[in-house]
Formats: C-alpha cells, sequence, structure tokens
C-alpha cells in the first residue's frame, strides 16, 4: 500500500522540519488563495492551530486529520504572526521583530487560508513553502529584513568518540515530534534531519541551538526527560543519543518586520 505523502506543520515542530528562515520569497504564487476569519473562537485547549502543506515529494504518517490535498496549504487558527513563525520556520519569539507602525490592533485575528498551486500534480515542498512566503507580501503586504546578533544559546555537537545513532538512509515517512505525558518528555524522530532535532532543542534550552555534530544523514529515535524521575535534558542526551549542548555564544538571525497590513478577506 502507498503511503500518504505530505507535511504538516503543527506549532510545536514548525521550525524543526524546513530549514527554511534565510530563504527569500521567490516570486512563486498560489494559483488560488482564499483568506477568512477563523469562524470559531480560539479555545486554547480546543481546536488547535496548524499549517498544513502537502507537496508530491513531502512525507508524512498515513493519516492527519485535515490534512489538504496535493498542491496545497490549509492554515487553521493562526494569526498573522503565527503564520510568519510557520512559513519562515522561526523556534519561536525570540526570532522575530515587529517594527512595523500603524494600526496593529487586527494582528490578534486569527485566519482560517486555503491556498492551491496551478498544477498540484507537479508542485514541490519547497515550492509550496516558497508560495506561502509570496502569499505572505501579497496578502499582507509584508516588508522585511533580516539582522544577525550573538546572542547566548548552546551549540549540538557528538559526546564521546561516537554517536548512539544509526543513519537509517531513509526519507520517507519522516518527521519528529516533541510531546509530553506522566512520565516527562519525548521527542519522537523518523528518519529525520539533524536540522529538525536542533530546531526543537532551540524551544527546550530557551535559546538558539547550533548542530556541529556533523551527522548529515536521518535518523530515528526517542529521546526522553523530565517528569518525576527523569533526567534533565542535558543529562538524557549524552546518555541516550551520545550528543550534548554546550552553553556559548551563537550566531542568530532575526526576522524583522518593518511594514504589515490588514489582508483584504476573500
Amino acid at each position: 500500500m502507498n503511503r500518504a505523502r505530505y507535511l504538516l506543520l503543527p506549532l510545536c515542530f514548525v521550525a524543526v522540519c524546513l530549514g527554511a528562515f534565510s530563504q527569500v520569497p521567490g516570486g512563486t504564487r498560489f494559483e488560488v488563495v482564499s483568506v477568512k476569519p477563523t469562524s470559531t473562537e480560539f479555545n486554547p485547549n480546543g481546536s488547535r492551530a496548524s499549517f498544513h502543506c502537502r507537496g508530491v515529494d513531502s512525507n508524512g504518517p498515513e493519516t492527519i486529520p485535515a490534512a489538504p490535498p496535493l498542491g496545497r496549504c490549509a492554515i487553521r487558527n493562526m494569526d498573522f504572526l503565527a503564520i510568519l513563525r510557520a512559513a519562515y520556520s522561526l523556534p519561536n519569539d525570540d526570532y522575530l521583530k515587529n517594527q512595523s507602525k500603524g494600526d496593529l490592533g487586527w494582528l490578534g485575528q486569527r485566519y482560517d487560508i486555503d491556498a492551491k498551486a496551478d498544477d498540484p500534480s507537479t508542485t514541490t515542498m519547497a515550492q509550496l513553502l516558497d508560495m506561502s512566503r509570496t502569499m505572505l507580501v501579497d496578502q499582507f503586504k509584508l516588508q522585511f529584513h533580516r539582522e544577525t546578533k550573538e546572542v547566548p544559546g548552546y551549540v549540538l555537537t557528538v559526546s564521546g568518540s561516537a554517536p548512539k545513532l544509526r543513519d537509517t538512509k531513509e526519507e520517507v515517512d519522516s518527521g519528529i515530534n516533541n510531546t509530553r505525558n506522566e512520565k516527562g518528555r519525548v521527542i519522537t524522530a523518523h528518519n529525520a534531519l539533524m536540522s529538525w532535532f536542533t530546531g526543537n532543542l532551540s524551544g527546550i534550552a530557551a535559546g538558539p541551538v547550533v548542530d556541529r555534530t556533523e551527522l548529515t544523514g536521518h535518523y530515528s529515535f526517542t529521546l526522553t526527560w523530565g517528569g518525576p524521575d527523569g533526567p534533565a535534558i542535558f543529562s538524557a542526551l549524552p546518555e541516550q543519543l551520545g550528543l550534548k549542548l554546550t552553553s556559548q555564544k551563537v550566531p542568530m538571525e532575526i526576522l524583522v518586520i518593518d511594514s504589515v497590513q490588514k489582508p483584504q478577506l476573500n
């Protein structure tokens, strides 16, 4: 049986799946874009904000609720800044600075956005994400620039002579998820890149994490920490994965919003 192939970008790991922050909108556009206010009142314990895209080369689990058809992106219950973070894979708000002027009260409005590529049968995930960034320029009149600064953070390196990880050499059904249960926190990776993992760690360690492991393959693993009896993340990494976090100054690129406008609903 062929598995459905697409990419889900829930807010918990938007940053790590793409590594796309350094890219600039290339001008490719969706054929059709619909922007509407979210129809239901936001409930943090109910309807979850989500950013779903599905390209011909994306991989994911066989079933995800509300997954869009091929060659489309479906954004649900997200305000502009959340959409921006998702489209540019920003790990958290520390990577975003808003210096736009004027009436910005609408920034709290949540939107449902449906967008379709011109030829869904040939549109890749990279193209869909590029179109999503262009959509922010077209629909929200986004203008921005980037700044880089040195900040306290961490580098991820191999602990000891070798990591406790094996390159699966597989890209199918790739993904990474960060969850919590009664025993603590769990990161589950399947055929994942190290860049995805460091994106998760950036949120957990409360600072940017730079990958210096030199691990360039795809990896499947489970990392557990926290909870009443579990180890701290800094102890769990070397014990379970043969990796370690070291505190030091690291470069962090920030997306700075120069101007943005409320979209025209359609």
